[in-house]
């Protein structure tokens, strides 16, 4: 399902198709790191920012527990919150 989800969003450019995958991947896992980052990226390209937030918010909790600084840093950016580089 991730990478069905990778080629919905990056291949044929269908945020929403790709965001519909990375749900599946997240019902199955809700702690999946790059399902939560790429279904946040999904809802941005979706135009569904309101919820693509609730996303960002969750991966920067992930990546900062996990000491990802480059991920904290763009979700950071995105959430007005914090430098982007």
């Amino acid at each position: 399902m991730m990478q069905s989800g990778l080629d919905a969003l990056y291949q044929r450019n269908d945020p929403v198709e790709a965001a519909a995958r990375f749900r599946q991947v997240l019902e199955k896992n809700s702690s999946h790191y790059g399902a939560t980052l790429q279904l946040a990226k999904a809802l941005d390209q979706a135009g569904k920012s309101d919820e693509a937030l609730t996303w960002w918010n969750k991966m920067l909790e992930m990546a900062d527990s996990a000491g990802d600084a480059v991920t904290a840093r763009l979700a950071r950016a995105r959430l007005g919150s914090g430098p982007s580089n």
